[in-house]
């Protein structure tokens, strides 16, 4: 039987171990405007009723992700050290925190996966539209479409990206087109193809 730490649910999943990595929120920050941002995963809690893109910015040699609007962005890290020290921590062979109770962990109550976004159709402008039945929640973006479009200025372009918003208990998507930017690798794209992205519950957050 192998060595090591391990607490099992009712329900007979894993609940710590010393061989799984808690992903764990490390911090938060309000946000209003435009942000570039560069962690490798976060989370966007958009203010209720209002907007927020996820959008790319050409910063040579690579795209990098950004959100624009007003919200709470939650930063995520595997073996985040809380700053308490008090309740249950788990550590694997080679000293690093793979579980701690004083940590609150991403918890997933959902995973949308679109493989081809052009082929979405709408009601309204909104091309999606769910209800979770909590008061706060946030999105994990995986796989964000963005179009870039041709305009009369040879340098400039229409930035086409989507917009997460928050409606009470209700998340809804919609298609926008956010500003120009220069995009001169990308006229005429949509990349990539596919929307992904996973629904986090922050209400104790």
């Amino acid at each position: 039987m192998p060595s090591g730490f391990e607490v099992y649910g009712d329900n007979g999943t894993v609940q710590a171990s010393d061989k799984h990595y808690d992903l764990s929120r490390s911090r938060a920050q309000k946000y209003s405007g435009s942000l570039t941002f560069h962690d490798k995963i976060y989370a966007i809690e958009p203010d209720n009723t209002k907007g927020v893109n996820v959008k790319f910015v050409e910063d040579p040699p690579v795209l990098t992700q950004a959100v624009q609007g007003d919200g709470t962005l939650h930063i995520f890290e595997f073996g985040h050290v809380p700053k308490g020290k008090m309740g249950l921590e788990v550590y694997d062979e080679a000293g690093l925190l793979t579980f701690s109770s004083d940590l609150r962990s991403c918890n997933v109550i959902d995973f949308i996966d679109i493989p081809n976004y052009e082929n979405m159709s709408g009601s309204n402008g909104t091309l999606f539209t769910k209800d979770y039945g909590v008061s706060r929640f946030a999105i994990i973006p995986i796989r964000i479409p963005f179009m870039a479009l041709a305009s009369d200025n040879i340098n400039t372009h229409h930035l086409g990206t989507l917009s997460f918003i928050k409606n009470s208990t209700r998340l809804e998507i919609r298609r926008v087109i956010s500003e120009r930017d220069y995009l001169p690798s990308f006229v005429g794209f949509v990349y990539p193809k596919r929307l992904s992205f996973a629904v986090i519950d922050v209400t104790n957050f």
